[in-house]
């Protein structure tokens, strides 16, 4: 089905459901959301899978060990996320690959926040915001398996719902 096509049925959809009595909960798709404001060196945490690592350049996900990273905001152009040595950046690209290459300020490397709400973070101890990061230049979701970090459709579960721990 069409995209164009989907979002009628689904808006016909909500009507009947609003004229029947039913709970219809709206979210914000993320060219509607909200970005918000992140600066800080630390540790982005996975809900689903742990953190991210990077090892020779490959970017990976675990549960252990995990990379420290420079986000810098840049509004509204995204924010940066940098290695702590900050001579390599988080990277994307349409296939839905997630890489380390030398900064370079691009559009593929930078990344939108968009606050989701609080959850508990068992490795910080307490209640954090979290987040969907976004890729700038092709609106796909930070996300990542057991082993792998890549960009999918954004769909709020908990392989894209971020933290970050300072």
């Amino acid at each position: 089905m069409k995209v164009g096509r989907l979002k009628r049925v689904i808006a016909r959809l909500a009507v009947v459901m609003v004229a029947i009595g039913a709970p219809v909960m709206v979210t914000a798709t993320p060219a509607q959301a909200q970005y918000v404001s992140v600066n800080y060196f630390g540790t982005l945490y996975n809900f689903a899978t742990g953190g991210i690592n990077v090892v020779n350049g490959d970017v990976q996900m675990s549960t252990s060990v995990h990379a420290r990273f420079w986000v810098s905001d840049n509004p509204p152009n995204g924010h940066q996320i940098a290695t702590g040595d900050g001579n390599v950046c988080l990277d994307s690209n349409f296939a839905g690959g997630v890489y380390v290459m030398r900064c370079n300020n691009g559009k593929y490397q930078r990344w939108h926040f968009n606050a989701i709400g609080l959850r508990y973070v068992p490795i910080y101890g307490g209640m954090r915001q979290t987040y969907q990061v976004i890729n700038v230049a092709t609106g796909r979701c930070l996300d990542g398996n057991s082993s792998d970090a890549y960009t999918l459709p954004c769909n709020n579960g908990d392989h894209q719902r971020w933290s970050y721990i300072a």
